[in-house]
């Protein structure tokens, strides 16, 4: 908001020569003493809504498409321990192959792939399904985990969000200052940069941090288990025809 002030308070009419909405917030203004201000900070509140909305977005289609590359060896050496019945219910259910081949693909370069209709939307959403299914886990096994998994997603959602605006607010300040110009402009979108470069550093620590939860075996992958309840189902159904069977 300040960034928009600044840019756009030129354009403004002065309070004797206002118009329209923009002389009907100035009216209210002068009686209520808050109604501009109200205003922005309504329209504040709106944009920053709108904006984190479209943070966790960013990070849910482009950063956490490959939280699960770390895993792919150990996916390929838990496939290799199966046994041969789990193997068989594997690869008799393709939701089931689907989801291990989504977890150990290397995502899409191409960012074409992950528009509507691309190739890569729906093996996206089946690592976001796991990565959900996993932070469940953690939030019903170990809270306290969770609860630093949660902190550093915010952490680094906040710098994501707050790195537009500074960007825009370094821009518009050059546009109106009078003196240091290049300073003010080429200073907000360091910032900007930096905040967006760290953001995505803390992102990928969370990921790294969640592969090595799992490796660890302190969360279960929630495919892995599929696998196994799929085929204890089975073998429990075999149990039960062989019993009615005698």
């Amino acid at each position: 908001m300040v960034a928009a002030w600044i840019a756009f308070e030129p354009a403004l009419p002065a309070s004797d020569k206002a118009t329209g909405l923009y002389k009907a917030l100035l009216d209210l203004n002068d009686v209520m003493r808050i109604g501009a201000t109200a205003v922005a900070a309504f329209v504040a509140s709106i944009a920053g809504a709108v904006l984190s909305t479209f943070t966790v977005m960013v990070v849910n289609w482009f950063l956490r498409s490959a939280w699960s590359q770390g895993l792919a060896c150990w996916i390929t050496e838990e496939c290799q321990r199966m046994t041969p019945d789990e193997q068989h219910r594997l690869n008799e259910s393709p939701r089931l192959h689907a989801r291990v081949d989504a977890l150990k693909a290397s995502p899409s370069l191409n960012p074409f792939d992950y528009l509507p209709g691309g190739r890569e939307r729906a093996v996206v959403r089946l690592r976001q399904s796991e990565w959900r299914q996993l932070r469940f886990r953690l939030l019903k096994q170990h809270p306290e985990i969770y609860t630093e998994i949660d902190r550093m997603e915010s952490e680094a959602e906040f710098r994501f969000a707050i790195a537009i605006p500074v960007i825009a607010l370094g821009i518009a300040a050059a546009e109106r200052a009078t003196t240091y110009q290049t300073l003010w402009g080429v200073g907000g979108t360091v910032i900007g940069l930096l905040l967006i470069r760290a953001a995505v550093a803390v992102s990928g620590a969370t990921e790294r941090t969640m592969v090595d939860l799992i490796e660890d075996r302190v969360v279960t992958l929630p495919v892995m288990d599929a696998i196994r309840d799929a085929s204890a189902v089975s073998r429990d159904s075999l149990i039960r025809d062989d019993r009615n069977a005698l």
